[in-house]
């Protein structure tokens, strides 16, 4: 079966690097399409015109004289994350690779940004990609564990991503109080990835005690070198995103290496 992939894009530098890592990633891929919403008022060029702007623009990026045949470019109009929130849910994407920046404005940070609208309205995985972040063959993986990982499917889907990398996985559960128990699922991830149906590749569960949840996955995904890290997001509202404190939201807005967001 083919794998399609969608890459948003903005003409800023940080979508453009996206698309390059994209590309240094796809040795699975099979069609890559890139999605620009343009959503001026006045003076909206034409679909042709922005597309050609997008293809010189990311050839010069790529120092390339042509973009590769498995790259289509979509030029869509209207409000940037509902519409492409109501494109992607249409084209059954295999995944959505978005850029993220390094820094938010104090606006952003409360109004929030198309990477949290899109993590938080869309069931599809949706992969982050920091802004200086260069693609590396993924040897070790930080998984962010919480009761979600009960659910079998989010296992499965874990085990399906990692196969063409077969990348150490380790799964850390951050509990903010001794009363926190995470006995349940950390059996659960020993029966279905080692018992039941043993992986090929190697993983540990660990748990740590902490206030600040965020902190302590980067911290530790940091320390440990880990290429990339999965988080667990909860679907819901974006205004409820925005009101309510979400790690979601902090990873977007703090992490430097690139962020797998499945959804429950």
């Amino acid at each position: 079966m083919e794998k399609k992939i969608a890459i948003t894009f903005d003409f800023s530098t940080v979508s453009k690097n996206a698309v390059q890592y994209a590309l240094e990633s796809s040795e699975d891929i099979d069609i890559l399409e890139i999605i620009h919403v343009d959503n001026s008022l006045v003076n909206s060029n034409d679909e042709e015109t922005l597309k050609e702007k997008i293809k010189n623009d990311l050839c010069e990026y790529l120092s390339e004289e042509s973009l590769p045949n498995n790259i289509s470019i979509h030029v869509l109009h209207g409000n940037i994350i509902n519409t492409l929130s109501k494109y992607i849910k249409e084209k059954l994407y295999d995944y959505v690779i978005v850029g993220s920046r390094d820094k938010y404005n104090i606006l952003e940070r409360w109004i929030g940004t198309v990477s949290l609208g899109l993590v938080k309205t869309l069931d599809v995985p949706i992969l982050l990609i920091p802004r200086f972040s260069k693609y590396n063959k993924y040897k070790k993986v930080v998984v962010a564990s919480d009761h979600h990982l009960n659910h079998k499917a989010l296992l499965y889907q874990i085990r399906i991503w990692n196969k063409p990398y077969n990348a150490f996985i380790k799964f850390v559960h951050v509990k903010e109080s001794n009363n926190d128990n995470y006995d349940n699922e950390s059996k659960t991830i020993v029966k279905e990835l080692f018992e039941n149906d043993p992986v090929s590749f190697g993983f540990e569960v660990s748990t740590l005690k902490s206030k600040n949840i965020s902190e302590s996955l980067l911290s530790n995904a940091y320390n440990a070198q880990a290429d990339a890290m999965i988080i667990i997001s909860k679907n819901s509202s974006f205004m409820n995103a925005l009101l309510f404190k979400s790690i979601s939201k902090e990873m977007i807005e703090k992490s430097s290496i690139p962020v797998l967001f499945l959804h429950v």
